[in-house]
């Protein structure tokens, strides 16, 4: 893998470009100046490529740019076509603007305002990498917490946020997006017959760029070219945009030497940080993902001889590296991500697990870490921690990158050893090679050093300790080329820290302390500095005669005139900002311990969030630790006689929680565990107490380990595998003698959550009367559209569920907030709740593994009856009901249109689905993964098949074959009953096999030796007069083959959707998938919904006059 370039950063090359005009944008230009000349300069990037004619130059100045570039340009194959930084790294083009001033607002936690005349398309918490989610009401109520989150009032103009931590928004580095497009968009014209030809864009940053109001699979791409042939983007960072780097439509195309940090929205797109859609022949090479709210890197849609290598995936929260689908000639090379990647071939690659080569079969030298963590083998790996992932010579792992140049360097080394280990290390630079790297092991080394051979890296290893060079005339002399120094301190030399005699050299995140010069280059072209620190004691920069560079991204204690032939953009200065520089800032640093080579800071949060390219000002590091979080807001939600809800925040997510309780004074305490899952907030009921009793209790959490950007080491004896738990104070609460009656707490549009809950006086939202409920209470929510996810904080009993239920004769809809939301009801280790007449739509899959309507998890004795969820519009919808660890859960009488699947269920049992309709899933109607005797029955239900491109997927998708009690369902599918899979299992109670088999109904009833009742036909409902069908597998190809007209032609009347307008739909309600006439099994039970279980039940007839928007 080329670590050189990706782990330390790459080198900037200063060569000058040939091409018919060159043309310039500075800060300081104008528009109305002819671009031709360093001094006659345009202002905007706009201006300039609209210059451009094919082969022509643009060279855009160091600073910041904003606004968004749009260019229609087919360019020229003869003829490249570049627009360029002056110095990579340099140039921000941002969508946003900073804001400040916030306020807290009383009686609601974590909340706090700002007057804004503008309506935000996105809120940023730069520091963190967080994009925070939007709201379309007021926070849940003033006993809930929410982070990182945003309200924008219209009414008021005023800005409601929850940072992500829920501190003071004055101590963050907060920004509003308010460009709601791409940063740079490029396209060819006309659209359909053309191509963008030929192009580079090369060294810019994008930031800030989104939009509140994102269409399915659409995005706000900080930097994107629609049909591109030939074409190059390379060198550039995309950070806190919808979507960060970005091909469509691709030919020939590669996207190198990018990276892209904290893209994605929660709006359900197919965004994430760098992606090539529909890619053939062309290649992601040496990019680098983090943090991204949705996907890493990716090539997905048709793909045909794609290449993704030497790439790095960390920390993204949906997906990491892809080629999906795959065909049999693309291929994943040199990549390394620690969670799932997928790819049907791969080479030298390392990843937790290839979900489309689980066997290993076509990755015979790619290594499956599994359950394994890279950081726990130093010994095999260079530098796991900064994720050179080449093997060490004898190392006991055989799979991983390849290549056999690198090598190390240790205080107590020697140069007769061969360097290839850690246990075998060099002592001096003396047998340095050509195109390697060395790796300084942490310690003190004597300066004097020199180094002589180009295409070296030279770096620090690991994260937990500096390696220093000090003393001596020069602490490292280069007489070479391309040479990177990187993650090194040096300190006390006589002369300069770093004597740099050679071309494009690199000096990266070191540090430099108690030295006359730090660098002293009298022949040295194209010198970068970034992201380096230098200590007080610095008495001079730079002493340079014949020499030119750029210097970014630095800390500085002092302030000094940089050499003529020096570009300085971006840094942060401990006393007065430099007039003129792009970006500066002024920040006091606190290093650690600088005068022993220690840069790391004690104020390092101050550094975030405010360089040009989105990292932290100076040097940091990639860090792999605990998330820093406490259980905080811990108090009693509801106390009862017998029972007991403890509620409280997590800002960050831990992998397990439990609330340890006792009667005062007495012996042993009682653990009883969270299950809740990617929620801050959180509770635990108890049941069984004793009234009139008081009791202790304590939560204690282990954090998960995540990856952060941060300026600090690690600690040496950091248990990734088990990190410090950490534990809350002790408090107590006492149970009543007796419980208070049973309550019906009422919710309205115009009501209030300071108010009582009555019928005279509701509640505004339905999370609110939720923090009120004791077992046996009762929450009727009143007709209208609300908009937020119900985490249920209290548990009812078997004598006294509790109820939520929509009014009688009242439509009470639950709206996600254009997909933004991806829970309706979440229930973590609750039982005996039922949930009655609500509506559900535009909820997303936000979350890949916690999504759901109804998510039940680890919850017991709960039904649901007479629901609705519409999933139609663009993009993704979640299952209706999604449960795992639960038992005795109940649907009937209840309609899913769409969701990925219609239910799914994992590890749960005794699982009723009945009388239910599901309509046109994109995948499955059930999945049901556990163990044989966990059970779910599916009885009297009528299913309609899934999308015609999903049709070779069986609508119920079991694991164990025994779990299923499967009658009387009616199936109206797209192909005859002798073709149509229904069932697919991976063990069929005599054979457990590793691959799934799918079957059709009458080999199921052949399976099990009975017919169960279930046929084949048309249910006459109104709401699906007419579905694509297929007779055999050539009709279908044939159909496959008709192109997106068809397409959306059949989208239309299967959806009722608008054909000139496909964010509208007719209206649809429980009426509209009645069947006509009613069905009814053998038994004379009805199938589908049961009409007489509606009387009283509001159903308003479709409306062919009104559409319904699905925005």
């Amino acid at each position: 893998m080329k670590f050189r370039n990706l782990v330390c950063c790459g080198l900037i090359s200063f060569s000058t470009i040939l091409s018919a005009k060159e043309f310039f944008v500075a800060p300081d230009g104008k528009d109305g100046n002819g671009g031709l000349l360093e001094a006659n300069s345009f202002r905007t990037i706009q201006k300039g490529v609209d210059a451009l004619k094919p082969g022509d130059m643009l060279t855009i100045f160091p600073g910041k740019y904003h606004e968004a570039v749009f260019w229609r340009f087919n360019g020229d194959s003869r003829k490249k076509t570049i627009v360029r930084a002056k110095y990579p790294g340099t140039v921000l083009i941002h969508g946003d603007i900073p804001v400040s001033g916030f306020k807290k607002v009383n009686g609601v936690k974590n909340c706090y305002a700002l007057q804004l005349p503008i309506h935000p398309e996105a809120v940023n918490e730069c520091d963190s990498l967080s994009v925070y989610s939007r709201r379309l009401s007021y926070f849940q109520g003033p006993d809930i917490a929410s982070y990182g989150a945003y309200h924008y009032d219209e009414q008021s103009k005023t800005l409601f946020i929850s940072t992500h931590d829920g501190g003071d928004p004055d101590k963050h580095v907060i920004s509003i997006s308010v460009i709601g497009n791409h940063g740079f968009r490029i396209e060819p014209l006309p659209l359909k017959e053309q191509h963008v030809e030929n192009v580079e864009i090369d060294g810019l940053v994008f930031s800030g760029f989104n939009k509140r109001d994102l269409g399915a699979h659409q995005s706000t791409w900080g930097i994107s070219i629609l049909n591109p042939v030939n074409c190059r983007i390379r060198r550039c960072t995309a950070f806190m945009n919808a979507g960060g780097i970005a091909m469509e439509n691709t030919v020939r195309s590669k996207i190198e030497y990018c990276s892209a940090y904290g893209n994605g929205t929660e709006n359900d797109v197919s965004a994430g940080n760098i992606i090539i859609r529909s890619g053939q022949d062309s290649v992601i090479d040496n990019c680098m993902s983090f943090r991204s709210l949705t996907y890493g890197i990716r090539f997905y849609g048709r793909n045909i001889n794609n290449i993704l290598s030497n790439s790095i995936s960390i920390g993204d929260l949906r997906g990491a590296i892809w080629i999906k689908p795959c065909d049999d000639l693309s291929k994943l090379s040199g990549i390394y991500s620690p969670d799932l990647v997928a790819c049907r071939n791969s080479e030298y690659s390392v990843f937790k697990i290839n979900d489309y080569d689980r066997s290993g079969k076509n990755g015979k030298t790619s290594l499956a870490m599994n359950k394994d963590s890279v950081v726990s083998h130093g010994r095999d790996f260079a530098d796991p921690h900064n994720y050179d992932l080449r093997l060490q010579k004898g190392a006991a792992l055989k799979k991983g990158f390849s290549g056999d140049n690198v090598f190390f360097i240790s205080p107590n080394g020697k140069d007769e050893h061969d360097g290839r280990s850690i246990d075998t290390p060099w002592r001096t630079l003396k047998n340095a090679r050509e195109n390697s790297t060395v790796y300084f092991l942490p310690g003190k080394y004597a300066g004097g050093m020199k180094i002589d051979k180009n295409n070296v890296v030279l770096a620090g290893r690991g994260q937990n300790a500096p390696a220093v060079i000090q003393g001596a005339e020069n602490g490292l002399d280069i007489a070479a080329d391309n040479v990177t120094v990187c993650r090194l301190s040096f300190v006390g030399s006589e002369n300069s820290a770093i004597l740099c005699n050679g071309k494009d050299i690199t000096i990266d995140r070191c540090g430099f302390s108690m030295q006359k010069i730090a660098l002293k280059a009298d022949s040295a072209s194209g010198l970068a500095i970034r992201h380096s620190a230098f200590d007080r004691s610095v008495e001079k920069l730079i002493a340079a005669e014949k020499s030119d560079g750029v210097f970014a991204h630095n800390i500085l204690m002092g302030k000094e005139i940089l050499p003529r032939g020096f570009t300085a953009c971006g840094n942060a200065y401990g006393v007065s900002i430099p007039p003129g520089e792009a970006g500066a800032v002024k920040i006091i640093p606190e290093f650690k311990n600088a005068l022993s080579g220690d840069f790391s800071l004690k104020n390092e949060k101050a550094f975030r969030g405010r360089s040009l390219d989105g990292l932290s000002f100076g040097p940091y590091f990639f860090l792999y630790e605990p998330e820093d979080t406490m259980p905080d807001h811990l108090a009693p939600i509801q106390i009862g006689s017998t029972t007991a809800s403890i509620g409280y925040t997590m800002r960050g997510m831990p992998q397990k929680a439990l609330l340890c309780l006792k009667a005062k004074d007495a012996g042993e305490w009682s653990q009883f565990p969270d299950q809740a899952e990617e929620c801050a907030f959180r509770s635990i009921s108890v049941t069984g107490l004793t009234p009139g009793m008081e009791y202790q209790y304590y939560v204690v959490a282990s954090p998960v380990m995540g990856y952060h950007l941060g300026n600090h080491y690690l600690p040496e004896g950091l248990n990734i595998r088990d990190p410090r738990s950490i534990r809350s104070p002790v408090l107590t609460f006492s149970t009543p003698l007796a419980d208070r009656p049973s309550r019906v707490y009422h919710v309205a549009k115009n009501g209030n959550d300071s108010s009582e809950g009555t019928a005279a006086s509701p509640f505004l939202t339905i999370s609110q009367a939720a923090m009120k409920t004791l077992p046996g209470d009762t929450v009727i929510v009143h007709e209208g559209i609300y908009s937020e996810t119900v985490v249920i904080p209290t548990s009812g009993t078997r004598d006294k569920p509790v109820t939520y239920q929509a009014a009688p004769g009242e439509y009470v809809w639950l709206d996600g907030t254009g997909r933004q939301m991806y829970r309706a009801f979440a229930v973590f280790g609750k039982g005996f709740l039922n949930f009655d007449g609500f509506r559900f739509k535009m909820y997303g899959t936000g979350k890949a593994n916690s999504s759901g309507i109804f998510l039940l998890f680890g919850g017991n004795d709960i039904s649901i009856s007479r629901c609705f969820h519409d999933g139609r519009a663009p993009g993704y919808s979640p299952s209706m009901l999604h449960a795992r660890n639960s038992r005795k859960i109940s649907m009937r009488n209840s309609v899913s249109v769409g969701g990925m699947s219609s239910t799914a269920f994992v590890n749960s049992s005794e699982i009723v689905i009945e009388n239910n309709v599901f309509k046109m899933p994109s995948i499955w109607t059930v999945i049901f993964y556990g163990k044989p005797d966990q059970s779910i029955r599916f009885a009297n239900n009528i299913v309609t098949d899934n999308l015609r491109s999903k049709t070779d997927q069986a609508p119920l998708r079991i694991e164990n074959l025994n779990s299923l009690a499967e009658e009387n369902n009616i199936f109206f599918m797209r192909f005859p009953r002798d073709l149509r899979y229904i069932v697919e299992h991976l063990n069929d109670g005599a054979d457990s096999g590793n691959e799934w088999e799918k079957i059709k109904l009458d080999e199921y009833y052949n399976l099990i030796a009975r017919n169960k009742g279930s046929i084949f036909a048309d249910p006459n409902i109104k709401a699906l007069p007419k579905m694509l069908q297929w007779k055999n597998a050539s009709e279908r190809k044939n159909d496959m083959k008709k192109g997106i007209e068809f397409e959306r032609n059949v989208n239309n009347y299967e959806n009722a959707r608008n054909p000139n307008n496909h964010h509208l739909y007719r209206q649809w309600d429980f009426s509209d998938f009645f069947a006509s006439p009613p069905l009814f099994d053998g038994k004379g039970k009805k199938i589908g919904l049961d009409r007489e279980q509606f009387t009283t039940f509001p159903s308003k007839p479709q409306d062919t006059s009104v559409w319904d928007s699905r925005r």
